[in-house]
């Protein structure tokens, strides 16, 4: 898969940290040696179903046999950043942007986290760098949008979301977008917005429960009893078909 092309760091950004932040690690340690036998595929599901505590005993192994793979030190951030670590979370993703500032999936998880600290203009910074490198990405946008949401830019979050409409209107990953934005406009109550953007959604996916959920909500509240209730039974019935196939 081709990569974008680094550009110059924008102002701002902190500097990056040396290579002795991550300290090191014996080189018997079970996971080392787990690894010299295993592929990175390996390790990555090994981060996956890691809890924090293993992470923080495990990483500088990590680090010493695999210093280089990006895609371990994102995970390992956006691990720390959902346990609440968040110093240890900022330590990995500037390791990450030291290795390649250009990491698409660095632009997904390091924003929210520096945004849930209260880093709004650093969080920011990256939401517009990482558009910069890659202004197709709706998974970027979206997340963009919804940060600006919470800011209270709702006209902005809107353009967000409609780019990212108008880049990718039909695929799973533009139902989670429908989804937020339909969700701004139900808050806003603009009822009829939020209708026709989670229906239409529907209409291409139909067992999308997030979307039959808000509906659900939607219509709950608009009075529609018997409407919502009949939301709420089909994503009952979803969850039920995915549980015994």
């Amino acid at each position: 898969m081709s990569m974008a092309p680094c550009k110059p760091a924008p102002s701002g950004f902190p500097p990056l940290l040396p290579e002795s932040k991550f300290g090191c690690a014996s080189p018997q340690q079970p996971l080392v040696r787990a690894m010299r036998s295993c592929d990175m595929h390996a390790v990555v599901v090994w981060l996956a179903v890691s809890n924090s505590i293993q992470l923080s005993a495990n990483f500088p192994a990590l680090c010493v046999c695999c210093p280089a793979r990006l895609q371990v030190v994102v995970l390992a951030g956006s691990i720390e950043a959902a346990a609440g670590d968040h110093n240890t979370a900022r330590a990995l993703f500037l390791r990450a942007y030291q290795l390649n500032k250009a990491d698409k999936k660095l632009y997904m998880y390091w924003p929210k986290m520096e945004a849930d600290t209260g880093n709004v203009e650093r969080a920011r910074l990256l939401f517009q760098y990482g558009l910069s490198l890659y202004p197709s990405n709706t998974k970027i946008l979206n997340r963009y949008a919804c940060f600006e949401e919470e800011q209270g830019n709702l006209d902005l979050a809107r353009e967000l979301h409609r780019r990212a409409l108008g880049i990718d209107s039909t695929s799973l990953t533009a139902m989670h977008n429908r989804v937020s934005w339909a969700s701004l406009e139900l808050l806003e109550g603009n009822v009829d917005e939020a209708r026709e953007l989670l229906r239409e959604g529907l209409d291409a996916h139909p067992d999308f429960q997030a979307a039959m959920l808000l509906l659900a909500k939607l219509e709950r509240q608009q009075g529609n009893l018997d409407l919502a209730e009949a939301y709420a039974r089909r994503v009952q019935k979803v969850r039920r078909r995915r549980t015994y196939s």
